[in-house]
């Protein structure tokens, strides 16, 4: 009995000096700094929490690793670091949280100077039903100033702060539509300006932009347009005759200039380098030019019509000014042409929509109204076009259920279109007629009469048929 108590006991103090010995051992290796003597050989498993207070996990070795699985690796204390000399890999989600007043939560930093060698690549190649990101970036929180993302690049022979390689890219939309969409104001300072050489020493008064160009022209020298891609580097070209050019413009796939003096003052060209010389309206003073919703418009400052209008740059009409001012810029914006003169009473015309969408009486459409694109009536089918023409029609006379067709010359009508005929009276009188119209070839529009009723017809008289075309 004695002995059996001993016995027991003993194996009690052997458990107790087990403890001990484990709680040594635990506070050599956690608890305390672990020297470069302290070896851990495989591995340390516990039930609970590995503490690690204000001084450092090291994991040291020149292919060591550092293997956190689906459990929980907790560094605590505001100065714990916690250093992986290799490569540090993480199975499942890794979360960060840092609640420290320093000003960096997550720093990466690579001294690597082999060619190509990234700080952070992150690449995302799972198949989503639906949208994913490869990396997404936001700041909120009542801040006075919140950044989203800042990227810098310096120190480099060639220094590039963000380059996207593929896809579109968005500003103010999450679903662009094209390389570069911006939905809002573009704002650019223009306060830090680089001087550059012309190709001559003239008085560059007028420049453009289009169709990947930049055309500049001016009122003097040998050569009086010249050409950029770069808007840098500059290339002289020959205008069609040597003219004061004072303004140039770019619309509908072809550059304008006009100017104020010389037999042809107006010029144009497709690609800003060959030119052609075109007839002005009248031989004024023309000090500009622009393009806006299908139509280029210049002004001048002087000649009874201070206006003229081209589709194309190519044929131009003369119109009036709202008075005899001296206008010398023309621009447009917002569906309106706006117009300033150095002198008069009233010193700013404009033409197109009012604020009640009606034309004004002094606008460049007097004499009718032009429209350039479709037009919506409502929010119906866009008009497009509109012809008209008229023909002294001579049917004879129907015998009764018979048709007889004649035909109008209707220049740009083409099969399909919409036609409405206006029958005069003499041939709307007769009995049992009924006429009806239609695109038979191009340029044509065939009149069909017929008399679905029994009994010949007296034989009508000449008369005008007037057939209206409608292009949507």
């Amino acid at each position: 009995m004695i002995k059996s108590i001993i016995k027991k006991q003993m194996s009690n103090f052997k458990k107790v000096l087990h403890v001990l010995f484990v709680s040594l051992i635990a506070t050599l290796l956690v608890a305390g700094t672990v020297t470069a003597v302290t070896t851990i050989g495989t591995s340390i498993a516990t039930t609970g929490d590995i503490a690690i207070s204000t001084n450092k996990f090291v994991v040291t070795g020149t292919s060591g690793n550092l293997n956190i699985g689906p459990d929980l690796f907790t560094v605590a204390g505001a100065t714990g670091n916690t250093v992986v000399a290799g490569t540090l890999n993480v199975t499942g989600d890794v979360v960060m949280s840092s609640a420290l007043s320093g000003l960096t939560g997550l720093t990466l930093t690579s001294v690597s100077v082999v060619d190509l060698s990234k700080a952070v690549n992150i690449t995302h190649t799972g198949a989503i039903t639906g949208t994913g990101y490869a990396g997404y970036f936001a700041k909120t929180g009542a801040s006075t100033t919140n950044i989203g993302l800042y990227a810098s690049a310096s120190g480099a022979t060639n220094n590039y702060g963000l380059i996207v390689e593929n896809g579109n890219v968005g500003i103010g939309t999450t679903t662009p539509s094209a390389t570069l969409e911006v939905v809002g104001d573009i704002v650019s300072a223009g306060t830090s300006w680089t001087a550059r050489s012309a190709t001559e020493a003239n008085d560059w008064i007028s420049v453009t932009y289009g169709n990947g160009l930049f055309v500049a022209v001016s009122s003097d020298g040998t050569n009086r347009v010249m050409t950029s891609p770069d808007g840098i580097t500059w290339i002289a070209r020959s205008a069609t005759e040597a003219n004061q050019w004072y303004s140039v413009a770019y619309g509908n796939g072809i550059f304008v200039a006009v100017s104020r003096d010389g037999t042809n003052r107006v010029m144009t060209s497709p690609d800003g380098i060959t030119w052609t010389a075109r007839s002005a309206a009248e031989a004024n003073q023309w000090y500009s030019v622009t393009y806006g919703n299908g139509l280029f418009v210049a002004v001048s400052s002087n000649g009874t019509n201070r206006v003229m209008t081209s589709p194309d740059g190519i044929t131009w009409t003369a119109r009036s000014a709202a008075e005899a001012n001296t206008w010398n810029l023309v621009t447009y914006g917002n569906g309106i042409f706006v117009a300033v003169s150095s002198d008069g009473t009233n010193r700013v015309m404009t033409s197109g929509k009012s604020l009640s969408n009606i034309i004004p009486t002094n606008n460049i459409f007097q004499g009718g109204t032009t429209f350039y694109g479709g037009t919506t009536i409502g929010a119906g089918t866009a008009i497009t076009k509109h012809l008209s023409s008229t023909a002294s029609l001579d049917f004879a006379a129907w015998t009764g259920g018979d048709c007889q067709d004649l035909t109008i010359t209707v220049t740009g009508a083409v099969d399909g279109n919409t036609v409405y005929l206006g029958i005069p009276t003499a041939l709307s009188s007769i009995a049992g007629l009924s006429f009806s119209g239609f695109v038979s070839s191009a340029d044509t529009v065939t009149v069909r009469g017929c008399k679905a009723t029994a009994g010949a017809s007296t034989d009508p008289a000449a008369a005008t048929v007037r057939a209206d075309v409608w292009q949507h």
